[in-house]
């Protein structure tokens, strides 16, 4: 079974052939595909940017969800990322607040970097605390969005990760205004101002 997001503004695309996954949001427009009728689908008109879109779902019915998944991206710029879902002892999620959302500390790959290094890294510089141990890996998501006036795809590999630093220094030259330990109760609260792909991150993961 195989299931890919990605993730816009206001909508996603989910590409999948796991019927349970046809029961998620009722904001949705469901389309079965078949292998005959995908290649004469327009994948990227699915991904522009519309307020108010509905969410989309193709299901595949006689192959598999990564063939279409590797047809969208193939015509997209593609940069890798690196990220964590960071906690503490006590089970407090490290948040980050930027351009007016609540976000997680995440950044780019740099050359020679493994995804685990460049999420570290990217941690600790955007927040200031100390990884004590990075865990397994938790999710890839997707997002796309205009760069320069060129289509891009990130694939953003996010790691479970342990820290108990108190001392917060939010990096102030990347945008970060506030770098706080969140429970997850309060999570639900910030959901109303965090991108699409967060919510959808934290909802799916375990926390």
């Amino acid at each position: 079974m195989q299931k890919y997001k990605i993730f816009t503004t206001y909508h996603y695309l989910c590409i999948t052939n796991i019927e349970e996954d046809l029961l998620e949001s009722d904001n949705k427009e469901i389309i079965t595909l078949t292998k005959s009728d995908y290649p004469n689908l327009d994948l990227g008109d699915m991904l522009e940017e519309k307020q108010g879109r509905k969410n989309i779902i193709l299901l595949t019915t006689d192959f598999e969800p990564r063939e279409a998944f590797e047809k969208l991206i193939g015509n997209y710029k593609k940069l890798r990322a690196g990220g964590g879902i960071v906690r503490n002892k006590d089970n407090q999620i490290l948040c980050i607040f930027r351009n007016g959302k609540w976000d997680l500390p995440k950044g780019h790959i740099e050359e020679g970097e493994t995804e685990q290094e460049a999420a570290k890294r990217e941690v600790e510089e955007e927040t200031g605390i100390e990884v004590s141990k990075v865990q397994s890996l938790a999710n890839i998501s997707y997002h796309t969005y205009i760069l320069d006036q060129t289509r891009v795809i990130k694939e953003t590999y996010w790691f479970y990760m342990k820290s108990d630093s108190n001392t917060l220094l939010p990096q102030k030259e990347e945008g970060i205004e506030k770098v706080e330990w969140v429970s997850k109760q309060r999570l639900e609260d910030i959901f109303s101002i965090t991108y699409l792909n967060i919510k959808d991150l934290l909802s799916e993961i375990e926390l």
